[in-house]
């Protein structure tokens, strides 16, 4: 289970940014979330704070998968090494977080959309 209760994130400078006003939401262990808006909507910042690559200004987040490493974000501005499809980001990431290899294939398979798992690969 992934938790936030009242996340905000606020940049200070010359002139004061919320990039995220107070949000909370609570998702359970299982399922698929995918997260839509306009751009500088705060997609972005929510899943900064989600993931915890970035802190927010107040609230918390807080995670319990049961002692395993079951969450995975997807960002679409180049968090993917470019040489893998989808699958293979998945699968790695897996490998990374200790999942045995036998499973991670099954277990990409069950996060992809059908007909997207070969997409990322660079032509290059």
């Amino acid at each position: 289970m992934l938790k936030a209760q009242n996340i905000s994130k606020i940049y200070e400078g010359r002139t004061r940014c919320t990039a995220l006003a107070e949000t909370s939401l609570t998702l359970g262990d299982v399922g698929l979330v995918l997260i839509t808006g306009e751009s500088g909507s705060g997609k972005t910042t929510l899943l900064n704070l989600l993931s915890e690559l970035d802190t927010p200004t107040s609230g918390s987040v807080t995670t319990d998968y049961g002692g395993r490493a079951y969450a995975a974000f997807v960002f679409s501005d180049g968090h993917l090494l470019e040489n893998f499809t989808l699958a293979e980001n998945l699968r790695f990431a897996m490998s990374l977080a200790g999942v045995a290899r036998s499973n991670a294939g099954t277990y990409a398979a069950e996060l992809l959309l059908p007909g997207i798992a070969h997409r990322g690969r660079s032509s290059s």
